[in-house]
């Protein structure tokens, strides 16, 4: 039944997934060409791969007040978190619309629906994380740069440099940073479920907001930030977040299926 679902989903939302991908190309597109425009006079015309990667979820320091150090917005990193919110938040309850659900739908048990909505959730942020990839893979190959040199002085550019920002803990924090994006579209479309897809969308673009100022372990930046996972540990950083994305994904897999025993798909 699961899989059902999810095969109605794509053929319902083939435009919407199309509007993903565009506005994916878009965003990382303009990211690359920030990029290169603000680092060619330093370095050469050449993108590595990871280069390209770590800078589309680089992020940046928090605010700090007390720190005699400029705070630069991390609009990159903020404008992919807004555009997430947005393509997760375009589906979130169009299923339970009163007397538009399909049959498919109508004769699904809860816990079904629930672990489709989940799963659709999870390959949208993923696709867009993927098309990040993609968009990096290209850069390096039509600049004929290095798909396995790693210069954190690039990456970085315009950030305030980390001691341990070697490879292995950049990997790393690069490796969390889909898991964090993935754990709070859960959480917003629980919201979606509970008050309204409005309301969802609008809690979670607060949050990311603050997120993107503010560092706390219970904000999204910490983890979903390059820049903000190596401070705080790097690869040592990494496991505790990725526990607490699983966390979070299961409760709020638990969570939801309670939910939805008070709605009724018919």
């Amino acid at each position: 039944m699961i899989a059902r679902i999810l095969k109605y989903k794509l053929a319902k939302n083939g435009r919407g997934l199309l509007g993903v991908i565009t506005l994916s190309v878009a965003y990382y597109a303009i990211a690359l060409f920030r990029f290169f425009s603000d680092t060619n006079e330093l370095f050469s015309t050449e993108i590595g791969f990871l280069d390209a990667l770590v800078h589309f979820y680089a992020g940046n320091q928090p605010f700090n007040p007390l720190h005699d150090t400029t705070f630069t917005i991390p609009l990159e990193w903020i404008t992919l978190q807004v555009l997430i919110a947005f393509f997760v938040g375009f589906h979130a309850n169009d299923d339970l619309h009163a007397g538009s659900a399909p049959v498919i739908v109508r004769s699904a048990n809860s816990q079904s629906w629930w672990a489709a909505q989940c799963i659709w959730t999870i390959c949208i942020v993923m696709l867009v994380y993927a098309i990040g990839v993609f968009a990096a893979a290209a850069a390096c190959l039509a600049t004929h740069g290095s798909f396995w040199s790693f210069d954190s002085t690039r990456a970085f550019f315009g950030m305030n440099i980390m001691e341990n920002a070697n490879l292995p803990a950049t990997i790393a924090a690069l490796a969390i940073a889909p898991c964090a994006s993935c754990a709070l579209s859960l959480v917003q479309i629980t919201i979606a479920s509970i008050r309204g897809s409005f309301t969802g969308l609008l809690l979670t673009m607060l949050y990311q907001t603050v997120s993107a100022y503010s560092s706390s372990p219970l904000l999204s930046g910490d983890c979903g930030m390059v820049v903000r996972n190596i401070a705080w540990g790097g690869t040592f950083q990494t496991p505790w977040c990725l526990l607490t994305c699983i966390t979070i994904t299961l409760v709020i897999f638990i969570v939801g299926i309670r939910i939805m025993e008070h709605h009724d798909l018919c």
